[in-house]
């Protein structure tokens, strides 16, 4: 049992604490603070949703259940190298973007959502972080477009990924499936000269 007054500094966050796991009636909801359960399925992985989870928050607390010694030992990493994870998970949605865009003559929500298979909530808290950087211009309901820093970053994390995976198919010989996947994981922790080295040993 949580005495409410035991939790001090903001009202809604205590208010949404209590929500969360005693006297539901008694307390108002406030999902902004409220405890989230997150866990994989097919269409959103835990991974995911934490790296995005915290890309979108200064500062978090979570609890861990039936997890394997691998995963543990990933998300460790992951939560050290914290700064890492925002940038990567930013440059997912970057790149997801430009090539919406590409595509179709507006960005939504729902197409990003759709594109990198994670819930709506979670997208738009990102984009709304793309925003206060100065990467997207976006109102709410409305259509998202990348500034021209943001079209930049977005643009070159895209051509990263298609020439990291035409490596691996081309010359490595992974199929394309593995190949793209993989190309996702090192696109972020690739230089540009490495990249320029892959474009210059295909071409010779």
């Amino acid at each position: 049992m949580i005495d409410k007054n035991t939790l001090t500094g903001n009202d809604e966050y205590s208010e949404a604490v209590l929500n969360s796991f005693i006297d539901k009636d008694k307390y108002r909801a406030n999902e902004k603070y409220a405890a989230k359960l997150i866990a994989n399925d097919a269409e959103d992985t835990m991974r995911k949703q934490i790296r995005i989870e915290l890309s979108t928050c200064s500062s978090y607390t979570f609890a861990v259940a039936f997890i394997t010694d691998g995963a543990l030992i990933s998300l460790k990493a992951m939560l050290v190298d914290n700064d890492i994870c925002i940038s990567s998970a930013l440059e997912d949605y970057l790149e997801s973007i430009y090539e919406i865009s590409k595509q179709k003559t507006s960005v939504r929500i729902t197409d990003i959502a759709l594109a990198l298979k994670i819930s709506k909530p979670s997208v738009n808290r990102a984009v709304n972080t793309l925003k206060k950087q100065g990467l997207v211009s976006h109102e709410p309901y409305g259509d998202i477009i990348l500034t021209e820093k943001g079209f930049e970053l977005g643009e070159a994390v895209y051509h990263r990924h298609t020439m990291i995976k035409k490596f691996l198919v081309n010359v490595l010989h992974i199929p394309e499936d593995d190949a793209e996947k993989e190309a996702c994981q090192i696109e972020h922790n690739i230089s540009q000269n490495t990249v320029e080295k892959m474009k210059s040993f295909m071409e010779n």
